[in-house]
């Protein structure tokens, strides 16, 4: 398994070379070092997503792998920062808002979460009337 894991994040770091201050592919190589195993990787996926967001300002996503990430190590305050961010260039963005209503919840803000809760469901289902059938952009998070 780790060999794998080794070949993809060297696949992700080349692609990151070769496109030099392209974030979509920063945005890759976070979301791959934010999977692979050890608190180094997760460290210098927060550095390559913030990089990310930083390259494109307007990318929705970066902010969103960020802020995950970012509350997936408890660092709640900056995962609520990218993740309104998210929302910010993306208002249309529904996972970013269940990622939102997740963070609120596990800080004890019940209130918000369930706010943010209800806006993932509406967001979720009004993509899912834009979306073609069987394409599966809004499944969830």
């Amino acid at each position: 398994r780790q060999g794998r894991i080794d070949e993809a994040l060297a696949a992700h770091r080349a692609a990151a070379r070769a496109k030099p201050g392209d974030s979509v592919f920063l945005t890759e190589l976070g979301r791959a070092l934010a999977e692979a195993p050890g608190p180094q990787n997760w460290e210098a996926a927060i550095e390559t997503l913030a990089e990310a967001a930083a390259l494109d300002p307007g990318s929705a996503l970066a902010y969103y792998e960020l802020g995950k990430l970012l509350a997936r190590r408890n660092r709640f305050p900056e995962a609520l920062r990218a993740l309104e961010a998210a929302i910010a260039t993306e208002p249309a963005f529904p996972n970013a808002y269940y990622a939102l209503g997740q963070v609120h919840s596990r800080t004890g803000s019940r209130d918000e979460a369930r706010r943010y809760f209800a806006l993932f469901e509406e967001k979720r289902a009004a993509a899912q009337a834009r979306t073609p059938v069987g394409a599966g952009f809004a499944s969830g998070p």
